[in-house]
């Protein structure tokens, strides 16, 4: 299977796309587009050339086309253009377009975009299989050996256009920290570029054990420990204005606490609800160390669905 993935470069789109282009085994090849101000406006593809140039130069149609990001959307017309019913189209999110905008759309649950081409699972899609996290967390343990388990990781994200980190917030993650970390060995803190540096220097004091990465990397091989995190992490902490990091603890499998900082959109706070309903996350409180749960993993359910419509298109 040759797939094409089709997005902006922004690296929650890419990741999702190519954990489910992984998922089902598919040779990748990727376009970052670059519409301009005006073109990604008003939904126009006709200024970049960098697009063309590169769909010119792709001489097989490929089996399928996967895209995120609402600046990807449009071009999914140029793709249905030159290869039609060759290529399954797939975007993954609400493109804003319409259910008519892709062959086949994912969004989350909490999302209100439905139609017979639609499928929803409450979490989304990624790259960090059971393999990548046993063999990331095994690099992160040698690497951190010297830090006692059990482990706490916890997963920050940061401001958005909704989302403020003011100070409080920050105290009342601070202290959720402090709670959630009585019982572990080691506290692991990783940031992400929304995190704000006043929270990074409030977390220092909340565990005698802590460890905070600090953008650097530990070794050749091991530049971002989020990875690592995963696989070797014993419990979670995770900021609930990060849907897709809210996601990827749960495929763990691991007792996952969701800390909700205010202004987090309607959207997020229906996923957390049915999270928390079904009894997947739980409030901050002290980590569960040896709570195992099942993991819930939207990537196989997403390729098998594009599998199951490429079987009807045979």
């Amino acid at each position: 299977m040759n797939a094409l993935i089709i997005t902006d470069g922004k690296m929650g789109d890419l990741a999702q796309c190519r954990g489910v282009a992984d998922a089902l085994g598919a040779t990748v090849h990727e376009i970052v587009v670059k519409p301009g101000k005006i073109g990604a406006m008003l939904g126009r593809t006709n200024s970049d050339r960098h697009f063309a140039d590169a769909i010119a130069a792709i001489d097989t149609a490929p089996t399928l086309v996967l895209a995120s990001g609402r600046r990807a959307a449009p071009y999914l017309k140029v793709v249905k253009a030159k290869w039609g019913h060759e290529t399954l189209t797939v975007f993954l999110k609400d493109p804003r377009t319409g259910a008519s905008s892709a062959d086949l759309i994912w969004v989350p649950t909490h999302d209100r975009l439905r139609g017979s081409n639609v499928i929803t699972t409450h979490t989304g899609p990624h790259g960090h299989t059971a393999q990548r996290r046993a063999k990331a967390g095994s690099a992160l343990r040698a690497q951190l050996a010297r830090y006692p388990r059990p482990w706490l990781g916890v997963l920050l994200g940061g401001a958005t256009k909704k989302v403020a980190y003011d100070q409080a917030t920050i105290d009342r993650l601070v202290h959720a920290v402090e709670i959630a970390g009585q019982k572990a060995g080691s506290v692991l803190v990783t940031p992400s570029r929304r995190t704000p540096a006043e929270l990074t220097q409030a977390l220092a004091s909340t565990h005698r054990h802590l460890w905070i990465w600090d953008g650097n990397p530990l070794a050749e091989t091991l530049a971002n420990p989020y990875p690592g995190m995963l696989g070797a992490g014993d419990a979670f902490l995770v900021t609930g204005d990060s849907h897709n990091m809210v996601s990827e603890a749960l495929s763990v499998g691991k007792h996952t606490m969701v800390f909700r900082p205010a202004g987090l959109p309607k959207k997020f706070i229906r996923f957390l609800d049915a999270m928390d309903a079904e009894g997947a996350i739980t409030s901050p409180g002290q980590a569960q160390f040896d709570r195992d749960q099942d993991p819930i993993d939207a990537t196989p359910l997403i390729a098998s669905a594009i599998t199951e419509r490429l079987k009807r298109r045979a």
